[in-house]
């Protein structure tokens, strides 16, 4: 059986290289990565996943999602080295003591700035609600206490729950971010702008938050254009609870 299955495989190859068409080449992991092309690094005592991942430009791999201590998940950040090893010169520990321990923090999206700052965009439950939150590292790991408060921007929309799911830095420092409210379980996606320094931006939208209150659903990418357009994507939820894509663009000033 195995004979012919390798002989139709080797007569379809033929053809489709007759036929002009490309036929990919073989993937295989890079052994020179961990083990064997691999890294498993365990960190809590049940569940950890990354949700975002960055690189320097030194080669130095940081990963960002959260990490459950069997009460709840926290936020994780490591940093490996270019082969795969941790870098244990790294010193973000925040996820360990922010946020009650019996919920759930997690990051969900990361991105660098030139100068080597690290932002990270996710939720932490402060005060009985899941806050949006923006945090600024400095290169080492360590939270950048010139931003914001500690280190850290809180999203204060309307007392109710907000999540946010990914970020972007302008040509002139400011900070856009992308995520959902969610009221007792009815979620509206929304963007807001923030200053370098962890402001929001009243340019934007006058109060530096659009919240999408026509479209019920979740925004959970966005994109930054040279014009300083935005570019927002994600999922709307019709009355039957159908998912469809959700795309919209704004241009500087919010709208």
């Amino acid at each position: 059986m195995h004979k012919w299955l390798n002989i139709l495989i080797s007569c379809l190859l033929v053809w489709l290289s007759a036929a002009g068409l490309t036929v990919a080449a073989e993937v295989s992991l890079d052994t020179d990565f961990g083990n064997n092309g691999m890294v498993i690094t365990k960190v809590g005592a049940k569940v950890d996943q990354a949700t975002s991942i960055g690189v320097q430009e030194d080669g130095k791999i940081i990963v960002a999602g959260s990490s459950d201590n069997g009460l709840g998940s926290k936020m994780a950040v490591l940093r490996y080295h270019p082969e795969g090893t941790i870098d244990h010169d790294f010193l973000f520990s925040a996820g360990d003591s922010l946020g009650p321990v019996h919920f759930d923090d997690v990051v969900y999206a990361i991105t660098l700035t030139e100068d080597g700052l690290i932002l990270l965009g996710g939720t932490l439950n402060v005060d009985g609600y899941r806050r949006g939150v923006v945090l600024r590292l400095l290169s080492n790991g360590q939270l950048d206490l010139s931003f914001g408060t500690g280190g850290i921007v809180y999203l204060d929309i309307a007392d109710i729950d907000s999540e946010i799911r990914d970020l972007v830095i302008d040509s002139t420092g400011r900070i856009t971010v992308a995520g959902f409210v969610d009221d007792d379980g009815n979620e509206n996606p929304f963007v807001a702008r923030l200053s370098e320094s962890g402001e929001l931006d009243p340019s934007f939208n006058e109060d530096g938050i659009f919240v999408d209150q026509d479209v019920a659903g979740r925004a959970t990418g966005l994109v930054g254009m040279s014009d300083f357009h935005v570019i927002v994507g994600g999922y709307s939820v019709n009355a039957g609870g159908w998912k469809g894509i959700y795309l919209s663009r704004f241009i500087e000033s919010g709208e």
